[in-house]
């Protein structure tokens, strides 16, 4: 705190609007604040004569007000000059938490931040697996030789570092893919067991009944079109990477679809499948994309249009028996014709009722 300032991060609510944003931070926003942690120092430098000193206050309140009546002194206005400037200590048994300190001086013009402490572990396990997965794999940076020193503080750095070369290849014959930027780290050599078996796990968790965005990281290239989740990766190539579609639009057919749009590696990505041809998986025609669309904006979403239904047959009525079975308790009928000689023929009641049946009934197709 050495300059009155409003861009110390103070607490205030603020929307993420980068690629490693939660969804809630994202949709709702989340506190800007100071990531700290146990075995640690908040350090806080300033001139003896600036007139600024730093008070630790009891909540957001009263820091959002510059309430200063609950105040606890943490540094006075001689203590922040010099090497050491003036140090906070946090200790392994803090309470996990946020703290809130400002100065009494500047406060109203910005002079403020929150601090959140969290586990020393914690943060340690958290930072080794961000190095994981990081793009200096492919570099052959994992220890900064590229910079004079990391952005870091510890335990993160270290654990960073850490983690990076455990998953970064062997070169001991040959480092030529470093120049590029093109080493396949074993976390994505399909043929290596660590590879292998993330993959696996991966496609496991696929649904292939959602669209996404197939990119190779090595030359941008993206599929939007004829691309599922359980084809796009490692065991096809070590530079597959999947960006599921968070949001659809109905009215434009399209989808976002992680990063890396025309605005750089933090804008969203848009997949539009109004052009995907009739042989892809996610045109607009396809049960696949509109299940999908329906769920997503069923408000704007028109579904396609269905062939007409053909015309049912017309029933047909039962023949008439040529020659019904005679039974001894039938009654007959006898008609004499005009002619010179008379003929006589019998006409079963019982046929004379089922035709009857026959004519009178009717069906009904119900088309759904």
């Amino acid at each position: 705190m050495n300059e009155y300032s409003s861009d110390y991060p103070d607490g205030s609510i603020e929307f993420c609007t980068g690629m490693f944003c939660s969804e809630t931070c994202r949709n709702d926003g989340c506190p800007n604040i100071i990531a700290g942690h146990t075995c640690s120092m908040i350090r806080f430098c300033y001139e003896s004569d600036s007139g600024s000193d730093v008070w630790m206050l009891p909540n957001e309140m009263a820091l959002a007000q510059c309430d200063f009546s609950e105040a606890t002194l943490v540094c006075g206005k001689e203590d922040g000059s010099g090497d050491e400037c003036c140090n906070y200590k946090v200790e392994v048994d803090h309470e996990i938490k946020i703290y809130f300190f400002a100065s009494q001086e500047g406060c109203e013009n910005g002079q403020k931040a929150a601090v959140e402490v969290n586990d020393f572990d914690d943060v340690g396990d958290a930072c080794f697996n961000m190095g994981l997965d990081s793009s200096r794999i492919q570099k052959c940076t994992c220890n900064y030789e590229d910079r004079e020193m990391s952005t870091l503080s510890e335990p993160c750095h270290s654990k960073f570092v850490a983690g990076c070369n455990f998953h970064a290849p062997d070169l001991s014959t040959d480092d030529s893919c470093c120049e590029t930027g093109s080493c396949i780290g074993k976390h994505k050599d399909y043929s290596h067991p660590i590879g292998k078996a993330l993959e696996d796990e991966r496609k496991l968790l696929c649904n292939d009944q959602i669209p996404g965005r197939c990119k190779h990281v090595l030359d941008d290239a993206a599929d939007c079109c004829n691309s599922q989740c359980t084809t796009c990766g490692t065991d096809s190539d070590p530079f597959l990477e999947w960006s599921v579609c968070t949001s659809g639009n109905a009215t434009a057919s399209s989808a976002e679809c992680g990063f890396g749009g025309h605005g750089g590696m933090f804008s969203a990505f848009e997949c539009d499948f109004s052009k995907c041809t009739e042989d892809q998986v996610w045109h607009t025609g396809s049960d696949l994309y509109n299940n999908w669309m329906k769920a997503m904006d069923p408000l704007n979403h028109i579904p396609p249009p269905t062939s007409k239904p053909t015309n049912p047959p017309t029933p047909r009525a039962t023949p008439f028996p040529t020659s019904p079975p005679q039974s001894e308790n039938v009654k007959s009928v006898e008609v004499e014709e005009e002619a010179s000689s008379s003929s006589t023929f019998r006409l079963s009641m019982d046929a004379v009722f089922f035709l009857t049946l026959a004519f009178g009934t009717y069906s009904v197709t119900l088309f759904i």
